[in-house]
């Protein structure tokens, strides 16, 4: 496999992780992004401030970036469930009942929705 595609098979399951949880990450990372931006912010303060936001780890999760859960909640995949949370070398996906969500750690803003 080259590139950055995400793998299609080999993935080791982690944990659940409850939609509750994901959305106060992805609420939390909204607010510090809206703290951080100016009123009338150029593009690479915007970009600048959600990599910073989006990038971090979410504490306890094995190194999944926030901006998983901010995917999560913006693609309406998040309800009063939980996601199973899988991993892949540096790939993670939280598989949900409305979709999946796959991230690479160490990548900036790699993310891609299924």
């Amino acid at each position: 496999m080259g590139g950055s595609r995400a793998p299609r098979s080999g993935w080791e399951p982690l944990r659940s992780v409850p939609d509750a949880e994901l959305k106060s990450v992805a609420n939390a990372g909204i607010a510090e992004v809206a703290g951080i931006v100016p009123d009338q912010p150029g593009a690479l303060i915007v970009n600048n401030a959600r990599a910073a936001v989006w990038g971090r780890e979410i504490p306890g999760l094995d190194g999944v970036p926030a901006g998983a859960a901010f995917a999560a909640l913006a693609l309406g995949f998040l309800g009063d469930g939980e996601h199973r949370l899988f991993r892949n070398g540096r790939w993670f996906r939280l598989s949900g009942s409305r979709g999946h969500i796959l991230a690479r750690s160490g990548s900036g803003l790699g993310f891609q929705a299924r």
